[in-house]
């Protein structure tokens, strides 16, 4: 289902790179919201990003953000980085959504990561919440050992990928 999404929302971007008519329909929809202007703006720069290093960029946050192993913070990582980064939003979510599966499945291995790095031991006696909050900053302490030299990998391996794959002009 998670690839169907992800196809789905590049057949979108390759189709419809910029929305017809697309003046109306956000007017309709940022009417009366303050700051409609900058938001639109926002929402609209990311159909027109369709060059290799945005995508790069795009997949690159996508993927190493949709794995921060505490559940529900990757929408709003995701979301922050690409308005601020004018990433390609569709595609930054779409990738987010499909690596959620994967968020569950690593948080364990990134948790035993960060207790090799931060090794505190807590006692019988400690409670459940200090428990649970050190597990958890274990995990993040894994994901940004792992995730960092991750993403730069991903991001050199992406570019020259993408790049090799543009059509050159005739």
């Amino acid at each position: 289902m998670a690839v169907r999404v992800l196809e789905a929302a590049w057949d979108m971007l390759k189709r419809y790179p910029q929305y017809p008519d697309r003046e109306h329909w956000t007017d309709r929809i940022c009417l009366r919201w303050p700051a409609a202007s900058a938001v639109r703006h926002r929402f609209l720069l990311s159909w027109d990003a369709a060059d290799p290093e945005t995508l790069a960029r795009s997949l690159t946050i996508a993927l190493v953000f949709g794995l921060f192993p505490i559940y529900g913070c990757p929408t709003v990582l995701c979301t922050a980085a690409a308005l601020r980064l004018r990433l390609n939003m569709p595609l930054v979510q779409a990738v987010n959504f499909a690596t959620g599966p994967l968020q569950l499945a690593l948080t364990l291995p990134l948790a035993r990561i960060g207790e090799w790095l931060i090794p505190i031991q807590l006692g019988h006696n400690a409670p459940f919440a200090l428990s649970v909050a050190v597990w958890f900053g274990h995990a993040v302490a894994g994901w940004t050992c792992v995730g960092l030299p991750a993403a730069a990998i991903l991001y050199i391996s992406l570019l020259s990928g993408l790049r090799c794959r543009r059509p050159q002009p005739a």
